[in-house]
């Protein structure tokens, strides 16, 4: 071996020990600072992914539960789970989703600006995604406030109320109807007259052409209990796991919409984490795009039952 190579060697290798920056970055694209504890770069930026992935296994594993649970009750529970699915917005759930994938295109180039050290470009890419998150949870705020309205919040269940303004909106004519598909389901005129707070004489006009069964002695129910109660209450399991999935959901969109803000932060001062490593901003985008993996697992599944 040569003196000029064994002099080039000992110093990448005096390179590598104290951490400093690459300056020769191969195509315009941002080789990250090694520093001290790995012995090259790969094995560096591999440690970043092995770490990573590591943490979405166990998210993962959280999100399984709750898919688990849904999977379980929808199967033992189809017509109730065909009939809750009628109050939620497809419209709106439809924008949702067109908004988080456009919203991972954005985190590909921001981490791809990132990387070819296009500082403002990083910003402006983020700073979308920043908005596009914003209006994904402006419009899950909406649907939120119109369950509550509707009487379809856990807690509060009013399956009957929810049922009459659809009725309403819908001009009395009931669509999406379970009960066309499942003939022992109760028809939506049935659900909206057979829970009340108070009792429903037959001169009620909700009264015309249902049957009025005595309700139970604990129960505010008009129809039978083994009939609009029993379906009724399956109806809040359903609505107990929605909230639950896309309320989970919602917390991990705000955790990357602060993590995001934290990049723009650092690239702003020039922070060596954005300057000298592009990693940190790459880690950040596959979170993202897990976040957006389970929201077009949820929207079939709670959106588009049919």
């Amino acid at each position: 071996m040569s003196l000029r190579a064994v002099t080039a060697a000992a110093s990448a290798a005096a390179t590598r020990g104290n951490g400093d920056h690459h300056a020769d970055d191969h195509g315009g694209v941002m080789t990250p600072t090694l520093y001290h504890q790995f012995e090259d770069v790969e094995q560096q930026n591999e440690s970043y992914l092995v770490g990573m992935w590591t943490f979405l296994v166990t998210e993962i594993m959280f999100f399984g539960a709750l898919f688990m649970a849904y999977s379980i009750y929808r199967t033992a529970y189809p017509a109730t789970f065909l009939d809750a699915h009628k109050f939620l917005s497809i419209p709106l759930g439809t924008v949702n989703t067109l908004a988080l994938l456009t919203s991972s295109f954005t985190m590909v180039m921001a981490v791809n600006a990132n990387q070819h050290k296009k500082k403002w470009s990083l910003i402006n890419w983020l700073g979308v995604t920043i908005l596009l998150s914003c209006v994904f949870l402006g419009i899950k705020g909406i649907e939120y406030t119109t369950k509550i309205h509707e009487g379809l919040y856990p807690g509060s269940f009013n399956y009957a109320r929810a049922n009459t303004m659809y009725l309403e909106h819908h001009d009395g004519k009931a669509g999406h109807e379970a009960k066309g598909i499942y003939p022992y389901f109760p028809s939506v005129q049935e659900l909206a007259t057979g829970y009340s707070l108070n009792r429903i004489t037959p001169e009620d006009p909700r009264a015309v052409g249902v049957e009025q069964t005595p309700a139970g002695p604990f129960t505010s129910y008009q129809g039978a209990p083994s009939d609009v109660e029993y379906w009724s209450k399956r109806a809040q399991l359903f609505f107990s796991i929605y909230f639950a999935m896309t309320g989970l959901h919602a917390v991990h969109i705000i955790i990357g919409i602060l993590m995001m803000g934290t990049l723009i932060l650092l690239a702003l001062k020039n922070h060596p984490y954005i300057t000298q490593d592009y990693m940190p901003t790459e880690m950040i985008g596959l979170y993202w795009h897990f976040v957006d993996i389970v929201w077009i697992f949820l929207f079939p599944l709670m959106y588009l039952i049919s």
